[in-house]
C-alpha cells in the first residue's frame, strides 16, 4: 500500500493572524523581529507558517492591565484556572531574546 503524503501547494497556506484590533497585545519590536526573519525564509509555505506562529501567544492569549505606574500582564495558559506559571513561562519564552 502506497501512503501519498497530502501536500499545500506552495504559496497556499492562508493567512491566520487575528486582524490587528483583535490582537490580545501588540509589540513594534516583536513585528520588526518577523518581518526581519520572514524576509530571509525563501520557502512561501514555511514563510507563511513562521508568521502565523510566532507571534501566537501574544496575538491570542495576552491579558494587559493595570496602569502605568503598576502594570499587569497575565499569559492565559489553558483550561486550569491556576495558570502555571511554567506553561506562562514556556509560551513566552521565544520573545525574551
Amino acid at each position: 500500500m502506497n501512503i501519498v503524503p497530502r501536500h499545500v501547494p506552495t504559496g497556499s497556506l492562508p493567512w491566520e493572524r487575528p486582524a490587528p484590533a483583535d490582537r490580545a497585545a501588540h509589540s513594534d519590536a516583536v513585528e520588526r523581529r518577523i518581518a526581519t526573519a520572514a524576509a530571509r525564509i525563501a520557502d512561501a509555505d514555511l514563510r507563511r507558517f513562521f508568521v502565523n506562529a510566532l507571534p501566537n501567544t501574544l496575538d491570542t492569549t495576552i491579558v494587559s492591565s493595570g496602569t502605568d505606574e503598576h502594570p499587569d500582564t497575565f499569559v492565559l495558559t489553558g483550561d486550569i484556572h491556576a495558570m502555571w506559571l511554567r506553561d506562562s513561562t514556556a509560551q513566552v519564552w521565544p520573545y525574551l531574546s
